[in-house]
Order: structure tokens, then sequence, then C-alpha cells
């Protein structure tokens, strides 16, 4: 079945709808309940639902507009390996104490980390070994 063939029954669709506004309003107010900031305390935040290609699923009822109008930009920035710049980044894997250095990307060369995204642990840490510059792409 072609994906322009799927259609949702309207009461289906609400369900869904409503289920999404409420997940976003929760991740919302667990921000608030737990920030020590009053930025964040006065409600300078939003929050958003991305599918995995980054596009916005569902924002919040009571977010600020210019941060939900710019929220799938970032989502697809981090979604997108990015190119290392200016700068050298060390990657390693923690084990117990010890870390083992994996690789260092260099000026041209891209990296790339979603792992907090799917909720899997992740692969690889890394550190910033002098300034750099990363672009998404």
């Amino acid at each position: 079945m072609a994906a322009s063939d799927r259609t949702l029954d309207p009461v289906t669709f609400e369900v869904l709808k409503n289920s999404f506004v409420t997940v976003v309003d929760e991740m919302a107010e667990q921000i608030l309940r737990t920030c020590h900031s009053f930025v964040i305390f006065s409600r300078d935040f939003s929050c958003a639902l991305h599918d995995a290609r980054g596009d916005t699923i569902m924002q919040g009822s009571q977010d600020i507009a210019v941060h939900v109008g710019t929220l799938h930009l970032k989502a697809k920035a981090v979604l997108c390996p990015g190119l290392v710049k200016t700068g050298m980044i060390r990657l390693f894997k923690k084990k117990g104490d010890s870390q083992i250095e994996l690789d260092t990307i260099h000026s041209g060369q891209v990296v790339g980390e979603l792992a907090f995204l799917d909720g899997n642990p992740r692969s690889a840490s890394g550190e910033a070994l002098t300034d750099c510059d990363r672009r998404a792409h």
C-alpha cells in the first residue's frame, strides 16, 4: 500500500493528535517542574515532537511560535552528520573508569551521533581538542 493510500478515520486522527499534544505538553511540564533557571521558569522555551526525518509531528499548546518555527531545523541538523570545518574532535568509548581512544576527527571530516534520539546507549563520546566549527549539511 502506497503512503498516499493510507488515511485515518476522523476519530482515530483526533485521538492520535490529542495524544501527541499531551506528550509534548507533559515534556514542557516536566521541564518546568525541574528547572532552576528563571528563563525556563518564565516559560521562554518550547517543546516539539519530530519524526525520524526531523519534521515536526506536534508542537506544544503553549509554546512560543518563534521557537517552534525553527525547532525542525535544529532536529534536522542533529540527525545529519556534521562536517568539522575547523579544529579536532577526539572520539572515545568509556569502559569502566578508563577510556578507549577510537579516532580523532580533523578539519574536513564528518562526525555525527543520534543515539540520544532513539534511546539506545551512546556508542561513543566526543571531546573538542581545539576550538571547533562544526556545520550540519
